[in-house]
């Protein structure tokens, strides 16, 4: 449900062709994002380090409804 929501956050954003105009990638140099094709890179540089910065917490803090959250789901990245 909490990744439901993120996506329903940034693709209210999009226009009708579901492009994020303005969005852009620190890797290529465009000047919009897909919505669909939204990528962990650009999902931090626009939604989470911007949403959790103020408050100096996770995003899983964030977002999650209770204090304490089991874990459903792990999933590891490498950069």
């Amino acid at each position: 449900e909490q990744l439901r929501v993120l996506r329903d956050f940034f693709m209210q954003f999009a226009n009708d062709q579901g492009v994020l105009t303005g969005w852009w990638d620190r890797f290529r140099r465009v000047d919009h994002i897909q919505g669909a094709s939204l990528n962990l890179y650009q999902l931090v540089d626009w939604v989470v380090f911007p949403a959790t910065a103020p408050y100096r917490c996770s995003f899983v803090e964030l977002v999650a409804r209770r204090s304490e959250q089991r874990t459903a789901w792990f999933i590891s990245h490498w950069w």
